[in-house]
């Protein structure tokens, strides 16, 4: 069973990015090395790594599995555990996840964000349908509100 991972640098930023909350820091303590050992000890050997780093460049970032993302959260503050577990709940239940800020920003001023997807749409629609980057629009399942 493959896993989806999270980026840690990401959750690092989001949490203030205070030098004493940094991955490395939370990866190096022997809590983490041993719930790293369960998680992986329990999926047995055909599974995504329950750590993965990235130097290329590009995506740079320490990514880790869902139970990782709630460890770190904890590590760092009850606070920000809330946020996390809530951030999760929402993904979960409703399919997106914000930063609160972001959230009253996107309604007070949606054009910007808008404008900033159109500006990812890759410009060959072939391509991009094959690689299965976007969907095509008749794909999409409307939603409706009542």
């Amino acid at each position: 069973m493959q896993s989806l991972l999270f980026c840690l640098n990401d959750l690092h930023r989001a949490s203030g990015g205070k030098a004493k909350d940094k991955p490395a820091e939370f990866l190096r303590l022997s809590s983490t090395e041993q719930l790293i050992a369960e998680i992986e000890g329990a999926c047995g050997d055909s599974h995504t790594p329950s750590v993965v780093r990235i130097n290329d460049g590009f995506n740079n970032g320490t990514y880790v599995v869902k139970e990782l993302v709630y460890s770190y959260a904890m590590w760092i503050s009850a606070a920000f555990q809330l946020k996390v577990i809530r951030a999760f709940d929402t993904l979960q239940t409703q399919g997106v996840a914000v930063a609160d800020h972001a959230a009253e920003d996107l309604l007070k001023n949606p054009l910007k964000y808008l404008e900033a997807i159109i500006g990812q749409a890759p410009t060959d629609h072939e391509n991009s349908l094959h690689n299965k980057q976007i969907a095509p629009v008749w794909a999409v399942k409307p939603t409706y509100r009542i």
